[in-house]
């Protein structure tokens, strides 16, 4: 049995994604896509047990569902990851979002724990496969879970990565 958070799975967001690229050749729309990990989600599950590890997945999806914009997609794309896809909504502000949802999860309990989150986010480009932008994200996300963790990354235009806020 899989844990049902309400929201689309890997197939779905994969497929959503696509259409959405295939559309993205007018330049007069931006979009983004972030990726949200757990931050240490295994301690979590060996602490607390799996049924408390299935249950602050659910109401993180329901953070998720409550804090981003009604535009957005949201999907399980594994585990403890999470893809967003900030439909009309640019780089800069795509950043400023991830931050304010990163400082709002760090500073609550789910489940008498608290945790926080790894964000990489990057922007949607005319010339993209639904590989080259998650590879784009999935590198942002990976440089935040390797600076320290509960921080948001980008992949700007040039694929420079850089840490939003910058320090």
């Amino acid at each position: 049995m899989s844990l049902n958070t309400g929201l689309y799975n890997r197939q779905k967001f994969d497929h959503e994604l696509s259409q959405l690229l295939a559309k993205s050749e007018e330049p007069k729309t931006s979009n983004c896509l972030m990726i949200c990990d757990i931050d240490h989600f295994k301690n979590i599950n060996d602490t607390y047990g799996h049924l408390v590890g299935d249950s602050i997945l659910t109401e993180f999806a329901n953070v998720l569902k409550n804090k981003m914009p009604n535009s957005s997609l949201i999907a399980r794309w594994g585990g403890e990851e999470f893809t967003i896809i900030l439909s009309e909504t640019d780089l800069t502000n795509a950043a400023a979002q991830a931050y304010e949802l990163k400082k709002y999860i760090s500073g609550q309990r789910f489940e008498g724990s608290s945790f926080t989150i790894s964000i990489g986010l990057t922007d949607v480009r005319s010339d993209d496969t639904v590989k080259s932008i998650l590879e784009r994200a999935d590198t942002a996300l990976f440089k935040a879970k390797n600076n320290g963790r509960n921080a948001v990354y980008f992949s700007d235009n040039n694929c420079n990565i850089s840490v939003y806020p910058s320090t």
